[in-house]
């Protein structure tokens, strides 16, 4: 019998609130729309690494919101 891992989502503020700090970066102006996207690629792509390091055998998609994860899943669900 084998046993898989498996996570349910992942902290998606990143390990030093990289998230965060790029949100309010860009609503204040001091950041373009590029440089956000580019942390969020960037914060998924790390988590997805972290997760399969760590030999979790099966990785969650969908489980990244830029703010709100609630409105987030509901437009995922329809």
């Amino acid at each position: 019998m084998t046993i898989r891992t498996h996570t349910l989502g992942f902290p998606r503020v990143g390990l030093r609130r990289e998230l965060k700090k790029a949100q309010e970066s860009y609503w204040a102006g001091n950041a373009t729309r590029e440089e956000l996207l580019a942390v969020g690629r960037e914060l998924r792509a790390r988590h997805w690494d972290q997760q399969k390091q760590a030999g979790v055998d099966l990785l969650p998609v969908g489980d990244f919101a830029w703010y709100d994860h609630v409105l987030t899943t509901s437009l995922l669900l329809g």
